[in-house]
């Protein structure tokens, strides 16, 4: 099974699925299947079940990989160290008239891949925005560590400052926050409960 068990590791703390953040409930794990064009409506809307999606690097017919609404700690899980996937991941923070989204273009590239399987994947990466569309960043991972909440919450915030949004350090400190993302993440678990049942402990 892809659920819960990502890295043993101890140090990775919100990484490795505990501590606060809120179970998710992937396709896989529910025994759901939605085709790419409906779990990237999901990912891609301000606020619905699915935050994150990982396909194939088919540039012809991607297939997806698995999809979910536990954010990043949840996508690592799926994650596979022979394999190239790109996809797409919702980050958002704050919930309400606060809330505020931003999207990561993801290209992984596992440890385990070689270089003539990594050359071949790699020409998938023009198609594959194309289909996603307009994402905030990108992210480029080859370890599950290079996929922590807490760096991809710093990312965003470089982000945000080089991108003139907010000027105020502070100010980006408290919206972009872990507290902040976990209000949002509280919100999709629940958006996810409604649309697919069972909501998880």
């Amino acid at each position: 099974n892809d659920g819960g068990g990502g890295g043993s590791g101890g140090d990775g703390g919100i990484l490795d699925g505990g501590g606060d953040i809120p179970k998710g409930m992937t396709l896989k794990d529910l025994g759901r299947t939605l085709t790419l064009r409906e779990a990237l409506g999901m990912v891609r809307s301000d606020i619905a079940p699915l935050n994150w999606l990982i396909v194939t690097a088919d540039p012809s017919y991607p297939e997806v990989v698995n999809a979910g609404s536990g954010s990043a700690p949840e996508m690592v899980a799926s994650l596979d160290d022979s394999q190239v996937y790109f996809g797409i991941l919702r980050m958002a923070f704050g919930r309400g008239v606060f809330r505020r989204c931003k999207w990561v273009f993801i290209h992984w590239s596992g440890e385990g891949v070689g270089a003539v399987k990594r050359g071949k994947a790699n020409a998938a990466d023009k198609p594959l925005r194309k289909v996603f569309g307009p994402t905030n960043l990108d992210h480029f991972a080859a370890t599950r560590e290079e996929c922590s909440v807490e760096l991809l919450i710093e990312k965003v915030k470089k982000f945000v400052v080089t991108d003139g949004e907010a000027s105020d350090s502070t100010n980006v400190d408290t919206m972009y926050s872990l507290d902040s993302f976990m209000e949002a993440l509280q919100e999709e678990k629940a958006a996810a409960a409604e649309e697919f049942g069972g909501g998880a402990a």
